[in-house]
Parts: structure tokens; C-alpha cells; sequence
């Protein structure tokens, strides 16, 4: 992940330093903290449309947690993050409409299945990342 944040990570430099510094720090703690949790998958044993849904809504949670303080996990968010500034439009939307270009273009790789429920996790990623995004906004 830190790899192919490279190219982020520069852009983030370049136009934007507290979102780059901010984001190495959002970066290492969620890795570190999806490490020390990732034991709980041995006590939870759901089927994959619950573990889409409610993987979608934690991710979308801590997604839009981090970003109301400035701050990201890197990736498909950071860039998300700085396009904000350019183009003014829902920050979740924006993350929905990359995520779903980045699962669209593997279509065929993981299949139609597996697809329909990466879909479905990227909906529920966007839709939280808005409503915590906006919760912030909204008691500004």
C-alpha cells in the first residue's frame, strides 16, 4: 500500500504538505490498528453480504472520522482529499466514483460475484464517509 501511495504522496507534497504529513500519520496508525484487530475475524464468522455491508459502514466511518480532521489512510482517499480543493463536490461521492473505477477495472479478474459485493461495500464506504463528513460540517 505504501508502494503504490508514492505517486499520492508526491502530488500531496507538491499542492498540499498538511495533507501529506497528516496522511503518513493516518496511513501508519490505521495499518498498525487494522494489524493489532485483525484477530476479531476469528470470533465473527458472518456470511459476505453482512461482512460487505458492515465492512463498508466501519470502513466508511473511519474513512470520513480521519478526514474530517484532515487527515487519510493514503490511497484512493488521499486523492479523493486533494480533488476535493479542485473540484467542489461530496468528498464520499468522489471516493464512490474512484473505488468504483478501481473495482470496475478488475471486473474481470475477480468476476461478477465478487464484484457485486465489492460494489455494494464501496456504497456503503461512501455513503458513511458523507454522512460522517458532513456531520463535521454541519456543527462548524
Amino acid at each position: 500500500m505504501i508502494v503504490l501511495s508514492i505517486p499520492l504522496y508526491a502530488l500531496a507534497w507538491f499542492y498540499e504538505k498538511k495533507y501529506f504529513f497528516y496522511s503518513l500519520h493516518g496511513l501508519f496508525i490505521s495499518s498498525l490498528t487494522i494489524d493489532l484487530l485483525s484477530f476479531m475475524g476469528d470470533f465473527f464468522e458472518l456470511s459476505v453480504l453482512p461482512s460487505a455491508i458492515l465492512g463498508g459502514c466501519l470502513v466508511g466511518f473511519g474513512i470520513g472520522l480521519m478526514l474530517r480532521y484532515e487527515t487519510s489512510t493514503g490511497g484512493t482517499d488521499l486523492l479523493a482529499q486533494l480533488m476535493v480543493k479542485l473540484i467542489p463536490v461530496n468528498i464520499g461521492a468522489l471516493i464512490f466514483a474512484i473505488d468504483g473505477l478501481v473495482i470496475l477495472s478488475g471486473l474481470k479478474i475477480v468476476g461478477a460475484e465478487k464484484f457485486i459485493y465489492s460494489f455494494i461495500t464501496i456504497i456503503f464506504v461512501a455513503a458513511m464517509t458523507s454522512l460522517t463528513v458532513i456531520k463535521k460540517a454541519e456543527s462548524q
